[in-house]
């Protein structure tokens, strides 16, 4: 029976991971192994895992060093698949594991399956996939991107990538445009489904915009030629500044983002560039333009603003 280690990283977030890890007591799947990073909380987690969770493999980071804790958390698991999921996630049904690797037995030719999301807060299911279908066949639809409440990888796949990069926001897009390169699959496959609590703070909405714009741009300027990088961030930085503009951001705010943009494209630039043959960047966008992946993003956060907005205010 294959082991599924499920990956978390976590901070200050006790009573929602608590409830969260709580969950996967009710997967049908009998070998899972639960391996938490923290990244430094203070708010009692270290206790109520060592009291509630003595079986749970648990780390306590002194600093919070973001989505590398993913990457240690990796280190220290044991199993065959990697479910990254976040700490306020969990798996939608009892045999969600079960069916997973089901899926990876019909399909040894698939490396990652990519699951969807139910956002709980919202009330509405993110369904990020970037092109229209009506069925979804057998072996999944291929995908460029994946939710990060929602994947499982094979382990090796996992970590001849090199797993996730330093900062959190656009981390799942990194990963994904690496495994990809290497030559490896991702399959979307809808039917394997996380509950997402998805706690939402309008006081850190503007760091929230800053670090995706950063991160975004980083992006493009890691793995694209110069000015393909360039215009490709041109479209990014014009709808970012409309999000920003849309959530009514302080003007210094805007100019922080601008600033940040330009200077974490350069930097990347300088020093993360990877040379991609066409063969790979057509399979990291799968043919789909950066105008469209931004105005889809556009819409995508405005109904959650909108539909959080109502929830919030009836």
């Amino acid at each position: 029976m294959p082991r599924i280690s499920v990956l978390i990283a976590t901070c200050n977030r006790r009573d929602v991971l608590r409830d969260c890890l709580l969950r996967y007591a009710e997967q049908t799947h009998g070998d899972i192994e639960l391996v938490v990073v923290d990244n430094g909380s203070t708010d009692g987690t270290p206790a109520m895992m060592a009291e509630r969770f003595p079986d749970v493999v648990y780390r306590w980071m002194p600093d919070n060093i973001g989505p590398l804790a993913l990457n240690l958390a990796a280190s220290l698991a044991s199993g065959e698949f990697f479910w990254r999921t976040d700490d306020d996630a969990y798996p939608a049904t009892p045999d969600t594991f079960e069916r997973a690797l089901a899926f990876f037995a019909r399909h040894p030719d698939v490396d990652v399956l990519a699951g969807e999301v139910v956002q709980l807060q919202g009330g509405y299911v993110e369904n990020w996939y970037p092109f229209d279908y009506d069925t979804v066949p057998d072996e999944g639809l291929p995908v460029h991107f994946f939710h990060g409440c929602a994947v499982m990888f094979r382990r090796n796949v996992f970590i001849e990538a090199g797993g996730f990069h330093d900062r959190f926001y656009n981390e799942e897009a990194d990963l994904a445009a690496r495994i990809l390169a290497l030559g490896n699959t991702i399959r979307y496959v809808p039917s394997i489904r996380a509950h997402h609590l998805g706690a939402f703070d309008r006081r850190y909405m503007s760091v929230r915009w800053l670090l995706m714009s950063r991160q975004v741009v980083r992006f493009q300027f890691k793995y694209f030629p110069f000015w393909r990088a360039a215009g490709r961030s041109s479209v990014i930085a014009v709808v970012q500044i409309m999000l920003g503009l849309f959530h009514r951001f302080h003007p210094l705010v805007l100019l922080e983002g601008i600033s940040g943009m330009m200077t974490s494209g350069l930097s990347a630039r300088r020093t993360e560039f990877r040379v991609l043959t066409k063969e790979q960047l057509d399979r990291i966008t799968m043919g789909e333009s950066q105008l469209r992946v931004s105005w889809r993003y556009l819409k995508s956060a405005v109904r959650r603003r909108t539909k959080t907005g109502q929830k919030q205010n009836p």
